[in-house]
């Protein structure tokens, strides 16, 4: 006999640890990944990771515009390339030609469609 069913109470507390724990994940997650309900969009707050890749970035950029400061002032700005020429205008479309005007097809009645069939046949 299978375990689950001689020992029903154990599986339910099996699925209650599993939801727990999943449960206890996501909030988890959304702490760290700075997770905030739509009610908070005004506020500003910084989850752990968006905080330490802005300070990040932010240093990182300090310092390389401290860096290139004085090679900027050495090296003289380059010119403006100039502007593109206008495109000329396009020509105008030629006229469309009138389609040839067809003379309709004969109707088609019962009799011509039975006399095809019995020559056919």
């Amino acid at each position: 006999m299978d375990q689950p069913l001689r020992d029903p109470w154990r599986a339910m507390l099996r699925y209650v640890l599993a939801g727990v724990g999943v449960a206890a994940a996501l909030v988890l997650l959304s702490l760290v990944l700075g997770a905030r309900p739509a009610s908070a969009e005004g506020v500003q707050q910084r989850s752990l990771v968006g905080g330490l890749v802005q300070g990040v970035t932010g240093t990182v950029g300090s310092t390389v515009d401290q860096v290139v400061a004085p090679v900027r002032s050495v090296v003289p700005a380059p010119a403006p390339a100039p502007a593109a020429p206008a495109p000329a205008p396009a020509p105008a479309p030629a006229p469309a030609a009138p389609a040839p005007v067809r003379a309709p097809a004969p109707a088609r009645t019962y009799r011509s469609i039975a006399r095809q069939g019995s020559r056919n046949g």
